[in-house]
């Protein structure tokens, strides 16, 4: 779906001017993190990651890659088993993309350490023609409101409907606003905040406190369908 001078493509954001495809929130190595505290989920979310970008790849062909915070999962050192499916990721992407961008999350502890054997470039804050990038966690120096667009990760926002029977679905989806950018995680296992269904304070990041998200479109994404739901107040209102 094209919305001005971006486009939603599955959980990924390309932005034309940029020729650039940004997706957040991969959370590699969340299965082994689960094992250790002895909740076992299949370890596919890897495989999975992969197919979602290469179907991604077959409707935009981006030059650049932006990684919008938390290729990672571990927030302390990174396990074995993480750090070598984040430099497989890494090795995969490197045969893609002409440039790959990686904005830190708060889970992204210690990712220089990979990071450096690509020679990827790390900010926690990044302005591209007008594109202001941050994972949405903190609010740093560089922030302002009136960027052209601000694009953040971080919350995982989702939207979960309740029908007729009170049976709930959750989905993922883009909040968008005039000029900010809210992603869905592209990671398999993580879908987040129910941004419908809670109050305004808790939401997870700082910067979506500063704006009324309650005007936000809503995108909910689907496998290849994105469907606009409208406001995100029209949304809540059926939890009133």
């Amino acid at each position: 779906m094209d919305i001005g001078d971006v486009k939603i493509v599955y959980e990924g954001l390309y932005i034309k001017r940029l020729n650039a495809l940004v997706i957040s929130d991969i959370h590699l190595g969340l299965e082994y993190v689960l094992a250790n505290k002895g909740v076992y989920v299949p370890r596919i979310q890897y495989k999975k990651v992969i197919e979602k970008i290469e179907k991604i790849l077959k409707i935009v062909s981006p030059k650049i890659l932006i990684i919008n915070g938390d290729i990672k999962h571990e927030f302390s050192e990174t396990s074995y088993h993480e750090y070598k499916e984040v430099f497989d990721f890494l090795n995969y992407l490197k045969e893609i993309f002409d440039e790959i961008i990686l904005i830190k999350g708060n889970h992204d502890n210690y990712i220089e350490r990979i990071t450096k054997k690509f020679d990827i470039n790390v900010y926690k804050e990044l302005v591209l023609n007008g594109y202001y990038f941050t994972h949405g966690h903190k609010i740093f120096e560089g922030f302002n409101k009136n960027y052209k667009k601000i694009i953040i990760g971080h919350e995982h926002p989702a939207i979960t409907l309740i029908d007729e029977v009170g049976s709930k679905t959750k989905y993922k989806c883009f909040l968008i606003g005039l000029n900010v950018i809210v992603l869905p995680s592209i990671s398999y296992y993580s879908y987040g905040t129910n941004v419908n269904m809670i109050p305004k304070e808790e939401l997870l990041s700082p910067i979506l406190k500063e704006f009324d998200i309650y005007e936000f479109n809503t995108y909910v994404v689907e496998e290849d369908l994105v469907l606009n739901f409208g406001k995100l107040k029209n949304l809540t209102m059926l939890y009133d």
